[in-house]
């Protein structure tokens, strides 16, 4: 029944619903709903609603799990793209590093084979090299006036920064990026005043010390050296243009290290979003736990309840049967006591009535007695004459012999109706056995009663009968008063009436006195039904107290009922507090959804400008490959001229070095000016 009751739909007021109900009654029983208390069905449909929030409860925990996973999925994806970048960018770190070291070389090529250093003076007030320690001391780094100043005045200071451990894990390539970054982030006014105290014509070492440089003026001569400075100028233009590209590159760098950076921020928080989102979850299992045990605990108390209730149902089932039965028998026996009550009265007057009757007999025994003496005195006169009417006699005798007869009959018919009456007795008997047979018992005996007051009224006309023969006899007894024989005869059939009359009283008494011990019979059985409509009394009394104590029992768990109304209620106000719960944490959850779908999109977007990074370091590796393509060929056109300038006249060679001179004089005054800018 309790799996009915939690199969049926409920409303919001945790009463089942409307069209479903009737159909409940109908199966169950018209009184299931009295029976069955309304504190119940709220408790039914409180624990049928509770079931139903449980499960929405383990399903959402189930997609919050889900979610998580492919949370983690996704930071497991993003981590991986994370490597894939770190490693794209400690390949793009390496190829700048193996570009500076080419620039390093081109460089120092050029200061070893071209003398350029040997040829600036101190007029030259836009150039400057910076000869930088370390392991390689071949190794010569060209910068712009301004920046070498910068690493003259910074590179001491970092170092002594720095402790014994630092440099001796730093390389001198780490520290020369980090002091780049330094004058990346000086502003411009900051550089021009670097610029302004470069001095002129001046290459600058890293202890500080200026190198004199000699200085020696010409003036081209012909067309021809002209080309060839127009060529060599042009390869240190593709220099400085290559270093300012790879001067871009390095901001773009820079710029890729921050993204990275940021990118590895997001992820932090991510990480730290998904193990708070791992922790709310756990805490959402412990407490769809808890809800759990308290549903089970409270389907428990309910059955509990339920198997309470439906035992008192069926104890109070019964005794109201037992009432029932215990009614319908005691009516039984009230209307029996009614009727052998009123059997009783109508004995008791027919018994007076008989009294009455047995009364006036006895007057009428005493008259025929005292007749009876008068002619015993007026037979001892006649006793003479007796022979005398024999004869008439005889007739009177064949009368008197018929009269035996019926008088015979009359006595099978007492014996009949004495056999009637043991038959009474027994029935009488039975009916204190069976109090249902008795009733029919009763209308038997006052049937049999009926006829013998038949038979008593047959008897009183035979009486009457008899008594005209007695008043004719009389007549005759007066007609032959005369004659002494019509007297005798007279006195002698008075007498034999007498004694008829006597044994017609006796048997009359007899009778009265058997309906007499019928009547004490009838008493008894009546006081016997007393006493067993006293006992189904006191049964009953017994009932109603049993009934009373159960209805205190009733009472009691009526008020169990109640509390566990309350307790009810107490678990509709957790199961709210729950649904709320799940509510925020659904909110939250979708806040968080947000935030990861912000956070992917967000990393998918950096994902594509690492592509475009990735990409547009390859192109300028391309054109790094190319600058170093250029810088070959200049080398290699910078040799032949070498040669021919050695193969050449002196004051060719003479004339050939101030053209060279003076073209990389101007290409260093027009990269001084470009670095200024």
């Amino acid at each position: 029944m309790t799996l009915e009751l939690v199969a049926l739909p409920w409303d919001r007021r945790g009463d089942i619903a409307a069209p479903h109900r009737q159909s409940f009654v109908d199966s169950m029983g018209p009184g299931i709903m009295h029976s069955l208390p309304k504190v119940a069905t709220h408790a039914f449909g409180g624990i049928a609603y509770m079931t139903c929030i449980a499960d929405g409860t383990t399903r959402e925990v189930v997609q919050l799990t889900n979610q998580l996973k492919d949370a983690e999925a996704r930071e497991y994806s993003l981590t991986r793209e994370l490597k894939k970048l770190k490693v794209s960018l400690s390949q793009s770190m390496g190829r700048e590093k193996d570009a500076d070291a080419e620039v390093v070389r081109v460089a120092s090529s050029q200061s070893k084979t071209g003398s350029a250093p040997q040829n600036r003076t101190r007029s030259d007030p836009d150039w400057a090299l910076a000869v930088m320690p370390g392991p390689d001391p071949a190794k010569i780094f060209k910068v712009f006036g301004g920046y070498g100043v910068f690493m003259n005045e910074m590179w001491p200071q970092a170092l002594s920064a720095l402790s014994q451990q630092e440099r001796e894990k730093m390389s001198d390539g780490d520290l020369t990026l980090r002091l780049k970054s330094q004058w990346e982030k000086l502003s411009g006014a900051e550089r021009h005043a670097y610029q302004l105290w470069v001095p002129p014509g001046a290459v600058v070492e890293l202890a500080g010390v200026p190198a004199e440089v000699p200085y020696s003026q010409t003036r081209p001569d012909d067309e021809a050296e002209a080309s060839e400075d127009d060529s060599e100028s042009e390869a240190i233009r593709r220099l400085d243009v290559s270093q300012r590209e790879f001067h871009a590159l390095q901001s773009q760098v820079g710029d890729k290290d921050s993204s990275i950076e940021l990118l590895q921020s997001q992820l932090q928080d991510s990480k730290e979003l998904v193990r708070i989102y791992r922790l709310r979850g756990d805490d959402l299992e412990t407490d769809l736990k808890a809800s759990q045990q308290r549903v089970s605990e409270s389907q428990d108390r309910e059955y509990l309840h339920k198997v309470e209730c439906d035992r008192l149902k069926e104890k109070l089932a019964k005794e109201q049967a037992v009432v029932s039965d215990l009614s319908e028998k005691v009516e039984l026996m009230s209307s029996q006591i009614q009727e052998s009550q009123a059997a009783y009265v109508s004995a008791v007057q027919r018994e007076e009535v008989l009294q009455e009757q047995v009364s006036r007999f006895e007057e009428k025994l005493q008259d025929a007695t005292e007749r009876g003496d008068v002619l015993e005195k007026g037979l001892k006169h006649v006793e003479g004459e007796r022979e005398v009417y024999k004869g008439q006699t005889h007739v009177l005798r064949e009368d008197l012999l018929d009269k035996q007869t019926k008088l015979r009959s009359t006595n099978k018919d007492l014996t009949m109706t004495a056999v009637d009456l043991e038959s009474l007795k027994e029935s009488h008997e039975g009916m204190a056995e069976d109090l249902k047979k008795s009733k029919k018992q009763y209308a038997e005996a006052a049937l049999r009663v009926e006829s013998l007051e038949k038979e008593c009224q047959e008897a009183k006309a035979q009486l009457e009968i008899k008594e005209r023969q007695a008043a004719r006899l009389e007549v005759v007894v007066d007609e032959l008063n005369v004659k002494l024989e019509d007297a005798i005869l007279e006195y002698t059939e008075e007498r034999k009436q007498a004694k008829d009359y006597a044994e017609k009283l006796h048997s009359k008494d007899s009778q009265v006195k058997k309906i007499a011990t019928e009547a004490t019979f009838s008493k008894d059985s009546v006081q016997r039904l007393c006493g067993d409509i006293k006992q189904f009394q006191d049964r009953e009394a017994q009932l109603k107290d049993q009934i009373r104590s159960l209805e205190g029992e009733i009472e009691k768990w009526k008020q169990r009922l109640g509390e566990s109304q309350g307790e009810v209620s107490e678990l509709k106000d957790v199961n709210w507090r729950i649904a709320e719960d799940l509510q925020k944490s659904k909110v939250s959850l979708r806040e968080v959804e947000a935030m990861v779908k912000k956070t992917t999109t967000e990393l998918k977007s950096g994902k594509g400008r690492m592509v475009e990074a990735e990409a547009r370091n390859i192109e300028l590796s391309a054109n790094v490959a190319k600058l170093m393509e250029a810088l070959v060929q200049a080398e290699a056109r910078e040799k032949e001229a070498l040669e021919l300038l050695a193969e050449g006249k002196g004051p060719e060679k003479e004339r050939k070095k101030k053209k060279m001179q003076r073209s990389r004089t101007t290409a260093s005054m027009e990269g001084g000016r470009t670095a200024a800018s």
